[in-house]
Formats: C-alpha cells, structure tokens, sequence
C-alpha cells in the first residue's frame, strides 16, 4: 500500500525503461503520470506498459514516443498531450544500464529503515491506524481478514495488478468481468462497479442505512470499523470483510468458471 506522504520519498530513476510503468510508476515529476494526466491514462492502450514498449529509442538516447492512443483525441486531450510530450521533451535512455529506485530523501538516495523510519515519524503516520479493530479483530475469521488485509494493501491479483506484474496474455484484456466498460482495479471491483453497487445497496437497504461509498478501499474500512456513524456491533464487524470475500469468490466464478452470480 501507498501510504500518501511517504510514496514521494521514493522514485524511480529510469536508465533502460525496461522495468518503470510508464504510467503506474514516479519517474518524472513529483507523482504518477496517470495522476497528472488521467484522461490521456484513460485513452491510452498501453495502460500498464514500460517505458521501453512506449515508443522506440534513437542513437541518441532519445523516445519517439507511441502512447497507444488509437481514438480521436479532442481539443482538451491534444492539449494534455502536448504538455505531456513538453515533460518528456529531453529524456535521455541508456540502454546500456538498468533502472534503478532511489530514496529522494538521503543525499545518497539509498533507503536505510533507519531513515525510513524517520520520515514516517515526520508525516506522524507510526500508530495512526488502529489496524487491530480495523482489520484483524477477533470476529472476523482469519483467512477473510487476510484477505481484507491484502484488499488494503493492492495485494488481491484483479487484472490491473496482473497486468501491472505483466501476468496477463493480452495487456488490453483488463476490463471488470462484470461492466465491462472499467478497469479492473481493486477500488472498481468492490466498490464503484455497477455490480457490486447493486450488492452494497441491497446491504444498506436491508439495514436501513445510508451511506455514500468512499472512494478507496482504505477509507471503506476505515469508515465500516467505525460503524458508518452507528454503534458499531460484532455483526457489523464481520459483515464488510466478509461481503468482500464473498464477491471475490464471485469474480473468480466468472473469470474461471463463467458463471454469473450476485447482483442479477
């Protein structure tokens, strides 16, 4: 997991662009490229490529850059674009070494625990979750906690994360099983698909309880710990981790057996 405030503390320094996402990774300015430009990520076929399958490398070192933008950009698109192309204008490759992750906070720029630790301390993050009512409380079973757990930590392999590891056949095959229209990212799948709001609606309906699906996983089970505003019981407890287990099963129905189940 990213914990925000200590991510900008590591970059990675590109020299071959065989093993930086170009997109997914921090290698140009202070964040993430589908950050700064999320419609262009949107648009592009080569969400989850490296550097290198971005375009070819001249005798000087230089990108001739192929994002994999196969529709019709608009007047703001083509704007986005070229002050992306301004950013990269200038990048030098040697394929010649190997990329390479640096820690931005030392003169160095090589990690120690020791001044891992320090900066963690510094964005006051030591304790800041209480991870024991959160995720591993004694009501939920200990293979469901796990993988709530995993959920946390972007660890459950939904097709953004194979595709990220390079895991999948087909790199543009990483739509959701279910909408077919998304990304299949860990937030989409159990939070924001048209499918799994049916489920959590049903949910909320069957409890009388309103509630506005936080954007990341992270803040749903934070927010569901604390009961949503309500006394938290031991039910409730078990009841969040457990619907994400159960439409982890269900996803894994479709995607290996093809069978459709929840949501109908």
């Amino acid at each position: 997991m990213e914990v925000e405030g200590v991510k900008e503390e590591v970059k990675k320094m590109k020299q071959d662009g065989t093993k930086i996402s170009f997109w997914n990774d921090i290698w140009v300015g202070v964040s993430k490229l589908k950050d700064q430009f999320p419609s262009l990520f949107r648009l592009s076929s080569k969400r989850n490529g490296w550097i290198a399958d971005m375009g070819v490398c001249n005798e000087n070192g230089l990108m001739e850059w192929d994002l994999g933008f196969s529709n019709y950009l608009n007047e703001y698109e083509n704007i986005q674009l070229q002050t992306l192309l301004s950013l990269l204008s200038g990048k030098v490759f040697d394929r010649s070494k190997e990329d390479v992750i640096q820690w931005v906070h030392s003169v160095d720029k090589v990690f120690t625990v020791a001044e891992g630790i320090r900066v963690m301390l510094s964005y006051n993050l030591v304790n800041e979750v209480d991870w024991l009512n959160i995720v591993w409380n004694k009501f939920v079973p200990t293979k469901i906690a796990i993988f709530h757990w995993q959920t946390i930590q972007g660890g459950v392999p939904v097709k953004e994360v194979l595709g990220y590891r390079r895991c999948l056949r087909d790199i543009t095959d990483d739509k959701c099983g279910w909408c077919l229209s998304h990304v299949e990212s860990i937030d989409h799948l159990f939070l924001h698909c048209s499918w799994s709001h049916k489920i959590w609606s049903a949910l909320f309906n069957w409890w009388n309880v309103c509630w506005i699906i936080p954007s990341n996983i992270l803040e749903f089970s934070l927010e569901w710990s604390n009961g949503l505003g309500m006394k938290a019981s031991k039910f409730w407890k078990l009841i969040g981790p457990v619907t994400l287990w159960a439409m982890w099963l269900a996803r894994n129905e479709l995607v290996f057996n093809g069978v459709y189940l929840c949501g109908s």
